[in-house]
């Protein structure tokens, strides 16, 4: 390991926080945010609306990393996107020690080996005690920026 880096596994560097199944309207209120859907997420569908202070809104902004954990692009990363998780996907919650960049570019490298690895006979899902195994590297924030760039 280069100096200065740090290793730690991705489960205990970073905090999975899933999705829930929120009640869902069609049109847009004060004190409600998008679902987060994978459709909606790429503009397939339009949006849906879940309240926020309903207790089960997972909320997310726009800084936070989201992964989904369920279908077929389970593993596949997403930012910026402000609203209530969806119940197929997780936010990832870490410290300031990571780089967002620099943990979805190491994500994306893991991508195709989860995609390989998937759990469930009729609808697949991430293997998130794999994904919470794997040793993630953190260099310091200077060269996590330096690599990003």
């Amino acid at each position: 390991m280069k100096k200065g880096w740090k290793e730690a596994r991705f489960g205990d560097a970073c905090e999975l926080k899933k999705g829930k199944n929120p009640v869902l309207i069609q049109s847009d209120k004060k004190g409600y945010k998008p679902y987060l859907s994978a459709k909606f997420i790429r503009g397939i569908n339009s949006p849906e609306f879940a309240a926020i202070n309903d207790p089960k809104s997972v909320l997310v902004e726009s800084h936070e990393i989201i992964i989904i954990c369920d279908g077929s692009n389970s593993g596949e990363t997403f930012i910026g996107f402000d609203g209530v998780l969806s119940s197929t996907m997780a936010k990832i919650i870490h410290g300031a020690e990571i780089d967002n960049k620099f943990l979805i570019f190491y994500l994306e490298t893991l991508y195709e080996k989860f995609k390989a690895g998937k759990t469930g006979a009729a609808i697949p899902h991430l293997d998130l005690a794999a994904l919470k195994s794997e040793v993630l590297p953190i260099p310091p924030l200077p060269e996590q920026h330096r690599i990003v760039a």
